[in-house]
């Protein structure tokens, strides 16, 4: 049996105008319910947190405005939907 997992990098990825968003946390975490992906990860820890001036790429993501806000995007969707639901696994 395969088990697929998924990572997306948050945030602002490689390329500008590769965003991903908190509204994309949502959708993929209920999408990996749906589907039964085995795990749903992000990259990473050290970046969920909001940038400033003087903050460098590497530690934090450029979207979101409170520290772990996507971590707590990922996790609102699993406790309310009565699916079964991969783990969020922090990388």
């Amino acid at each position: 049996m395969l088990a697929l997992e998924l990572m997306p990098t948050i945030g602002e990825g490689h390329v500008v105008e590769d965003i991903f968003t908190l509204d994309d946390a949502s959708t993929v975490s209920v999408w990996a319910r749906k589907n039964k992906l085995a795990g749903l990860h992000y990259w990473a820890y050290d970046r969920d947190a909001p940038c400033t001036n003087t903050t460098r790429a590497a530690t934090c993501n450029k979207v979101s405005t409170k520290p772990r806000e996507f971590y707590n995007a990922f996790r609102a969707q699993q406790t309310t939907n009565k699916i079964s639901t991969p783990q969020v696994i922090l990388a």
